[in-house]
């Protein structure tokens, strides 16, 4: 039964199914290949009303839409008989069954190649069966519906923006035939289970919800993560489930986008993969991290990027670090230590504020001869001592200089012990010599910030060790002596050699 239409082309045939059900036909290739795709109701070729744009507009005055009788199961054949010529289905059309209620489930045949824009849109299909095949599913072509789950082919290319917003669907398997998950995919969707496998290159901004994952491994293959993974109920009032983040090594460079994991309040873990070469503004803001290890590609901390991750008490930053951006870890209150490394030149402010009448910063140890420039106020905390170890013989230059000038309470201490060698009785590194991994006994007081030196005085290794964490990997040095430094919590240091064979 066909109602009021909009601009549209006709359909060319209806033909009733083995089940009863009358559907619509539009011819897409009237030579061989014979094809055909399922498409709405058309008798009237064009009608001024408009379409609903958002559900509340269906059924009112003034829009026009289709209204059909179908059974809650449709099987869809693979191929009709018209005038004398046999067409394969091969498509289900723009709005075939736009807000058609009543329908359930949906069964396609193995011959259906594309789902296209907003072909299941507002109906009640609550199931249907995605064949091997399938390249194509186009932009909303589930949203709103009563899906709860859906088997995804692997002969996929295409999944577009709003495919499966709204719906019910709880676990994802995305195929690795998916290079892009588009944006607001799977928007407003209960996901508790996502899996992406190798192959995924980029997940556009706010892709999928993150309010009840509990971990996420991303593939080797991504390069690019868009923004706000997590969700949101109301301004500043996340919902974020998520325990454990992983992103796995791979060979291309990976940017992640501003706000990824901001208001990940549950985010306990973070593995960040060598290749990550860019953070966005806010990318950890908020999280509930212990540890973090920046990888070495990583030239500039964006602003707030940590700010707000009030147990975050230890950073590795990386060897060739240039800019740590506006309020990078500001409000880390049990951030009590860090290394800032030798290539670093600009801090900016509030890089480590803490938030008001909260503890910070108590023991800074800097790896550079030359101070890092500080732009604007409140760069460290100035409400109580800070000891900082610099480089043998720069005293003056950062007690007299900009260090020195703005921030009275803190204590400035010259570190020559690498040149001057002074092993310690309670750590120790074995096997010595060793080729590929080394242990490390007898670390005691928390972490450990660990940083292997070749005989230049050049960083070539670092790591964060603790009781927990003993085993630090050199199979990439060449053999040779280096000195291994160890930098406790409140800034005591160790030195030790070892040989590399």
């Amino acid at each position: 039964m066909c109602g009021q239409q909009t601009v549209y082309e006709p359909y060319d045939f209806r033909q009733v199914n083995a089940d009863g059900d009358t559907l619509y036909y539009r011819i897409t290739s009237d030579t061989e290949p014979y094809t055909v795709a399922v498409t709405r109701c058309h008798d009237s070729a064009y009608h001024q009303l408009p379409l609903p744009q958002y559900a509340w507009e269906v059924g009112q005055p003034g829009f026009a839409y289709p209204v059909y009788d179908y059974d809650s199961l449709i099987n869809i054949p693979s191929t009709v008989t018209h005038d004398d010529v046999t067409y394969t289905v091969t498509a289900i059309d723009i709005e075939a069954f736009y807000y058609q209620r009543g329908m359930k489930v949906v069964n396609l045949p193995a011959t259906i190649e594309k789902i296209d824009t907003a072909a299941f849109y507002l109906s009640s299909l609550s199931g249907i069966s995605v064949q091997e095949g399938v390249r194509r599913i186009n932009y909303g072509a589930f949203e709103s519906t009563a899906i709860s789950e859906i088997t995804l082919p692997q002969s996929l290319s295409h999944i577009g923006s709003l495919a499966f917003c709204s719906t019910n669907i709880s676990k994802v398997d995305l195929p690795s035939s998916i290079d892009t998950l588009r944006r607001w995919t799977y928007s407003g969707c209960p996901i508790e289970c996502i899996v992406f496998h190798e192959g995924l290159v980029v997940i556009e901004d706010e892709a999928f919800p993150g309010q009840y994952l509990d971990s996420l491994i991303f593939p080797s293959t991504l390069q690019y993560l868009g923004s706000k993974f997590a969700a949101y109920n109301a301004p500043n009032q996340y919902t974020s489930q998520c325990k454990y983040v992983e992103f796995r090594n791979g060979s291309n460079p990976l940017v992640l986008g501003p706000h990824c994991f901001d208001g990940c309040l549950n985010l306990e873990t973070l593995v960040l993969s060598d290749n990550i070469v860019s953070l966005g503004e806010y990318c950890f803001s908020y999280c509930n991290v212990d540890t973090v290890v920046i990888p070495q590609n990583i030239s500039i901390i964006p602003a707030r990027c940590f700010t707000g991750c009030d147990s975050l008490r230890s950073v590795i930053l990386p060897e060739h670090l240039d800019t740590i951006k506006y309020g990078a870890f500001g409000g880390c209150p049990l951030l009590r230590s860090i290394v800032l490394p030798a290539d670093l030149k600009y801090i900016e402010r509030y890089a480590f504020d803490p938030s008001v009448n909260s503890t910070g910063l108590e023991a800074i140890c800097v790896l550079s001869e030359t101070p890092p420039v500080l732009q604007g106020i409140s760069v460290f905390p100035k409400n109580w001592p800070i000891t900082c170890t610099i480089p043998c013989g720069t005293l003056s230059t950062y007690q007299n200089g900009q260090w020195g000038v703005v921030y009275t309470n803190i204590t400035f201490v010259e570190d020559c012990s690498l040149i001057d060698e002074n092993p310690t009785k309670s750590i120790k590194i074995y096997p010595n010599p060793a080729s590929d991994v080394i242990h490390i006994d007898g670390l005691e007081n928390g972490s450990h910030q660990l940083f292997v030196y070749d005989m230049l005085g050049k960083v070539v290794a670092s790591a964060m060790v603790s009781d927990n964490v003993t085993d630090v990997n050199i199979s990439h040095l060449p053999e040779g002596v280096y000195v291994v430094k160890f930098i406790g919590e409140t800034g005591q240091t160790n030195i030790l050699k070892i040989c590399k064979k």
